[in-house]
């Protein structure tokens, strides 16, 4: 990508391969109600560190990892979001110099109970190596099975939650994240 692209999807994807995204300049996606889905592995990988990626509208992104970003912006404003990984994956991951900012949307977390002594819940993930260089930072957005500012992936009490916001259960594992 070079210079400013707008992609709209007007149908639904199954990948067998995840979609790279690289270049210099932004892409602004609208989902436009549609779905791109890959089994097992990652959808969405970001990897050039002069790409901003803007995701709006309604429609799925799923994949082990939904949005990887490597290196680059993710900025998700709509959506929905999940990891369709078997033994439980991240919605959204960030390593190397990846930033992801979430400002809406809806995230499920899968249950990963063979990794973990008591059963996991992921959603938000930070690859351990990279949490000095890359980062997730939560606007808004409405997570399940998952708190946002109790992220258990990174070791309980991490805050992926921007200052000034907070994440409010509104039901039994419903949280969502607001202005103060």
């Amino acid at each position: 990508v070079s210079g400013e692209v707008n992609l709209t999807l007007n149908e639904d994807m199954a990948l067998e391969t995840y979609v790279v995204i690289a270049g210099n300049g932004s892409i602004n996606m609208d989902l436009n109600g549609h779905n791109i889905i890959r089994d097992q592995a990652t959808a969405l990988y970001m990897n050039s560190d002069d790409i901003e990626v803007n995701i709006k509208g309604q429609g799925e992104v799923a994949g082990a990892q939904a949005v990887w970003a490597n290196a680059g912006t993710a900025n998700i404003y709509e959506g929905t979001f999940r990891s369709n990984a078997v033994k439980g994956g991240d919605c959204i991951y960030a390593s190397g110099t990846g930033k992801v900012n979430i400002y809406g949307g809806e995230f499920f977390a899968e249950v990963n109970n063979e990794d973990f002594a008591e059963p996991h819940y992921s959603c938000l993930n930070i690859r351990d190596a990279y949490r000095g260089t890359a980062s997730i930072t939560v606007y808004g957005g409405t997570f399940h099975n998952f708190n946002p500012a109790d992220n258990v992936s990174e070791g309980r009490g991490t805050n992926f939650v921007a200052p000034g916001y907070k994440s409010v259960e509104e039901s039994k594992g419903i949280f969502v994240v607001m202005p103060e």
